[in-house]
């Protein structure tokens, strides 16, 4: 009888990384399973992927820390800012925040607002590639954005691909001259500096160039939620806005049932279920044609 030929070295290596992997997955799974759901003054019932920074660290996805302040307000850090929890969703995958500094009723001094846009969020890109690339468009990109969050929601009945904008940026000018236009809305009396020759406008949603004015500069660029429907959007007031800024703005969780180090593009299916396919090619870049 012939002897038998010793495993390699790395063969053992493989097989026990594999299993580490493999246990750790479950045992943090296992452990999710068995972690109480967190409370933060009015934010109750803060589940998964949600955790407090004081809940244990196998509980939630670290990803999606919150704070909780005083035990009166949940805080979400964002973008170096600071923004508080109005609403969590475990029914559409949102999270709905305002910015700390901003108090309902009054009118906000730019200089204390947040600054924050779409851009702020790369993951939105995959997001849009993805629709693209169902109607045929070049769909080939060589990086992955691993953002926690999304202002965009990708949905899917049947064969049809369609994008879902939860929030949408609204932008303060200061402009040299007094501009007519449907698309620039007043801010007066809130921020009246005609008596400095300055004529200050906010405008929704994201600007083309052929949008923009020459006597006019950006000041800000925050979010709110998304305004549905042309005849609301072209019939808003600045008090309003205000009112909208106020509310907050929404965010997808949705990354959250992805891997972060892999290319997941996550949607969202006609009976409100996830999916997460991965979407990189045989040569391992991202092909979001191989993500359905």
């Amino acid at each position: 009888m012939g002897s038998e030929k010793p495993l390699s070295s790395p063969f053992i290596f493989i097989t026990f990384l594999s299993l580490m992997v493999f246990y750790q997955t479950h045992s943090a799974t296992d452990h999710n399973q068995h972690c109480p759901s967190s409370s933060c003054g009015n934010i109750n019932h803060i589940s998964y992927p949600f955790r407090l920074e004081t809940d244990p660290t196998y509980c939630g996805d670290l990803r999606y820390n919150l704070s909780c302040e005083n035990n009166i307000s949940t805080v979400l850090y964002l973008n170096s800012g600071k923004y508080y929890v109005q609403a969590i969703n475990y029914n559409n995958y949102t999270i709905r925040v305002v910015d700390s500094n901003l108090h309902k009723g009054s009118c906000p001094s730019l200089s204390y607002l947040q600054p924050l846009t779409e851009y702020n969020f790369t993951s939105d890109f995959l997001v849009e590639s993805v629709y693209l690339g169902s109607y045929g468009t070049q769909s080939n990109f060589g990086y992955y954005s691993s953002d926690s969050y999304r202002t965009k929601v990708l949905r899917k009945s049947g064969k049809h691909w369609y994008i879902y904008s939860l929030s949408e940026p609204i932008i303060f000018f200061n402009c040299e001259n007094p501009v007519k236009s449907p698309l620039y809305i007043p801010t007066a009396p809130c921020n009246n500096n005609s008596s400095r020759g300055i004529n200050s406008y906010v405008k929704i949603g994201s600007t083309y160039d052929s949008e923009l004015i020459d006597s006019c500069r950006i000041e800000m660029m925050v979010m709110i939620t998304t305004l549905r429907g042309s005849q609301k959007r072209n019939n808003v007031s600045y008090s309003e806005i205000l009112n909208e800024l106020a509310y907050g703005f929404e965010l997808s969780w949705l990354p959250s049932y992805g891997r972060s180090d892999e290319a997941y593009i996550c949607y969202v299916d006609s009976s409100n279920k996830v999916h997460c396919p991965s979407c990189r090619d045989s040569w391992g870049l991202i092909n979001t044609s191989s993500c359905d």
